[in-house]
């Protein structure tokens, strides 16, 4: 009966009003008090243009900062932008390290909204930083990107990729050692027609090196495979003519052409060649000879028929 009586006491609105009360007001006053929270903020190192970075140092720093419980909360999780950035632009650079203090550190806080930043964890009070000559370096782009066609459909010559090079920026040291930069490696399946598209290049050194550029345009040529057969087509001597007691057979040949639709549509017999070069005819000792189809761009040889022809000495 009692616990009825308690329970119906606790349940009255009055009583949970108060209850509300309490934890608001306490909570209001614990967010008005002044703290000392330890937090990470990124750390932002400019530096000269004749010099570089050779050891990255710390992306992050840890800082104390002060302020009320209001103002820590709306700098923890309301989305602080919030950095140290140590500007050393006009900074004359002539020894490999360079010693960042606890001050630097402090002087160099950026965007702290109703926050104070009262000191920094440096170890022995320094940073050092490490730089050394900087240079600049064009090498060429590695795409990783793999095409997969649908069936029945091929890719058309090579893929394009522009820019096809990149210029790096860093430590002398350093980027001299790259011979290429890779794009990231991505699969594309199913492709069945031309595509374009911006790859973003690998981005795991951008605290060594700065990139000229950070993406690459793509281009390939995806087209229906299509063949198609010549009869008749001639066969000529390159680089000389057929000795007077030679003569080959059979003077003409069948061949089937494939490729994309549309640079098989666009073929005619003129644009094959079926070539024999002369030294082949001053050096054969076996009377067979196989022939050397020249096509234009893009285009294979599927079959030929026959696949060889015969050379004969008149006696």
């Amino acid at each position: 009966m009692q616990l009825k009586r308690i329970l119906k006491l606790f349940s009255s609105k009055s009583v949970m009003g108060a209850f509300v009360f309490a934890i608001s007001l306490w909570i209001y006053v614990s967010l008005s008090i002044e703290y000392v929270i330890s937090t990470e903020v990124p750390l932002l190192i400019q530096l000269p243009s004749d010099r570089a970075i050779e050891v990255p140092p710390p992306e992050t720093i840890t800082i104390d900062v002060k302020g009320s419980g209001w103002h820590l909360f709306n700098f923890l999780f309301i989305g602080s932008s919030a950095n140290c950035l140590i500007n050393l632009e006009k900074t004359s650079i002539k020894d490999s390290i360079y010693e960042i203090t606890r001050t630097d550190v402090l002087k160099g806080m950026q965007h702290l909204v109703n926050v104070q930043a009262i000191d920094a964890v440096v170890d022995d009070n320094k940073l050092r930083l490490i730089t050394g000559k900087a240079g600049n370096f064009k090498i060429p782009v590695h795409s990783k990107v793999k095409i997969n066609t649908k069936d029945g459909f091929a890719l058309i010559g090579a893929i394009e990729i522009n820019p096809d090079s990149v210029v790096i920026s860093g430590n002398e040291k350093l980027a001299s050692v790259f011979k290429e930069w890779e794009s990231e490696e991505i699969v594309l399946d199913g492709i069945y027609q031309p595509l374009s598209l911006k790859i973003p290049l690998k981005s795991q050194f951008g605290n060594i090196v700065k990139l000229s550029t950070r993406e690459i345009e793509l281009n390939a040529d995806v087209q229906q495979e299509a063949a198609i057969t010549f009869v008749d087509v001639p066969i000529s001597i390159s680089e000389g003519k057929l000795p007077l007691n030679s003569y080959i057979e059979p003077k003409f040949l069948k061949v089937t052409v494939k490729g994309g639709i549309n640079d098989v549509s666009n073929l005619s017999a003129t644009h094959i060649k079926a070539l024999i070069d002369i030294e082949k005819i001053q050096k054969d000792s076996t009377g067979i000879i196989i022939p050397n189809i020249i096509l234009p761009k893009n285009l294979k040889v599927a079959a030929i028929s026959p696949p060889y022809i015969f050379h004969r000495i008149r006696i």
